[in-house]
């Protein structure tokens, strides 16, 4: 059964031009869209802003993949977008109060000189990312490592302890044999090129036309995550009561991997990539979705969708307001329902991310228990409990809730 919402997702992204040229005072702050602090803070948290830069030579691909990722974009739309005047900002409302500012920033000479003379301070000033984009099939390999030089000086000089991700990009256009050494002979070239961000910066080999895109992505956007062992907690304690084999937590419009949380019982996976996998598989049903119902991609949300099979359970989750949750679990009707019980309940637990873990007051998930009413676990620590009552009530009105009704946005 899949059950989805055609609401339209609320504004999560919005995006304006900025001409740094235009401005008489090399230092002066952008222009920005004033937005409701409803739309960017949690409660009354306020919101931690990351500056994310985008950089690299013109049509090394860096706005196809923006696109892609924040934009609901599929791979062959992107041909249709124009070069990047000056600096295009975005900002992405991602986790709790997490707002990442990204700056994609114009590849064209003119506008790389004037980045790296006159607006230096307005650009790399507190940059927590840079992410640089390499054109795999460019002819002019010394100027791009010239140009990535001169970025991390500046980055150097304004953003210190900035993390720097380089994506040497459009592999596809690489024979399958040779990708693995053209790409450690690129990165050999791009690690010598680095200064002091040598030891941890980090590149990966990608192109729009495959998962690749979603496991550099993933790993950039986690690096800014505050509180990752906060979620790791919440999760982990959330398939011990399910008896997951694996817990992934998504981004709700991305489909990026928050976290992912496996358990001895997943250890036999055969595919290391699954993850990118199915961030790419799921953002790709997304747009099926929309093309069934003739809607927007950007347009539908998932609510649930779960599959029952022989030898396990697979169940997709609304979890917050911006997250959803992939569970895989033992087959059966009971461990189902509980799932969903599980799922409900540890929602409460994600709101704030920024809470201190010690304010937090957890709430119980429902536990399975045998038809003796006994718990499956001996452990009497375990965070999420439930009395045998408590549990029967809580599957009583998940039962109540699951009579048949007319599917929603098909």
């Amino acid at each position: 059964m899949t059950t989805m919402t055609t609401e339209a997702y609320s504004n999560r992204i919005s995006v304006d031009t900025v001409n740094p040229a235009s401005t008489s005072n090399a230092n002066a702050s952008p222009k920005t869209k004033h937005t409701s602090e409803d739309e960017y803070t949690a409660g009354k948290v306020k919101e931690a802003k990351q500056k994310i830069l985008l950089m690299g030579k013109s049509g090394s691909g860096k706005s196809s993949m923006r696109n892609i990722i924040f934009s609901n974009f599929v791979a062959k739309d992107v041909r249709r977008l124009g070069a990047t005047i000056d600096v295009e900002r975005s900002k992405v409302k991602f986790l709790g109060n997490l707002v990442l500012n990204l700056w994609d920033c114009g590849g064209q000479d003119a506008f790389t000189e004037n980045f790296l003379t006159s607006q230096k301070k307005f650009v790399f000033d507190h940059v927590g990312v840079l992410i640089y984009v390499f054109d795999i099939e460019s002819r002019e390999t010394e100027r791009d490592l010239l140009t990535y030089i001169q970025i991390i000086k500046c980055l150097e000089q304004y953003s210190p302890h900035a993390c720097v991700f380089c994506l040497v990009h459009k592999m596809d256009l690489v024979q399958v044999e040779s990708r693995d050494a053209v790409f450690q002979e690129r990165r050999a070239l791009i690690t010598q090129s680095s200064r002091s961000y040598a030891k941890r910066m980090v590149s990966y080999p990608t192109t729009i036309w495959d998962q690749s895109l979603y496991r550099a992505w993933g790993n950039i956007v986690n690096s800014l995550i505050p509180n990752m062992n906060v979620i790791e907690d919440y999760l982990r304690h959330l398939a011990e009561s399910i008896e997951a084999q694996e817990v992934i937590l998504f981004e709700q419009s991305t489909f990026l991997a928050v976290k992912h949380i496996r358990t001895a019982r997943g250890d036999g996976s055969p595919y290391p990539d699954r993850l990118e996998r199915l961030s790419h598989i799921l953002k790709t049903f997304k747009h099926s979705m929309a093309t069934f119902t003739e809607s927007s991609s950007s347009s539908h949300q998932f609510e649930e969708f779960y599959i029952s099979a022989p030898t396990f359970n697979l169940v997709i989750s609304n979890f917050t307001s911006n997250t959803c949750v992939l569970c895989v679990f033992p087959p059966g009707d009971s461990e189902i329902t509980c799932a969903r019980i599980n799922i409900g309940t540890a929602r409460q637990e994600f709101f704030d991310f920024d809470m201190p873990v010690s304010s937090r007051q957890r709430s119980p998930l429902a536990e399975r228990r045998s038809p003796e009413g006994h718990s499956r676990y001996n452990n009497s620590t375990l965070p999420y409990k439930t009395t045998s009552h408590e549990s029967q009530q809580s599957i009583e009105t998940v039962m109540s809730m699951d009579e048949p009704s007319t599917p929603r946005g098909g």
